[in-house]
């Protein structure tokens, strides 16, 4: 059956129902994927931080050493 056509039972076209659903249903998708963007940032961020931290103290207890 097409979703255009009107069935005995019930009038109503089913066209306006389904284009909602497909939004809010495309609108969540989208959330999400912003959602998981950002985290994906921040963590990329927060590891990039780590080992610039790693490697500043590393470097640091190595300059000191030498200086003993």
């Amino acid at each position: 059956m097409n979703i255009h056509e009107k069935t005995p039972n019930n009038s109503v076209d089913l066209l306006p129902t389904v284009n909602h659903l497909v939004e809010k249903i495309s609108a969540l998708v989208n959330a999400t994927i912003s959602k998981a963007a950002i985290y994906l940032n921040a963590e990329t961020t927060l590891l990039y931080w780590s080992i610039g931290h790693y490697i500043s103290v590393e470097f640091n207890l190595n300059t000191e050493n030498k200086f003993l």
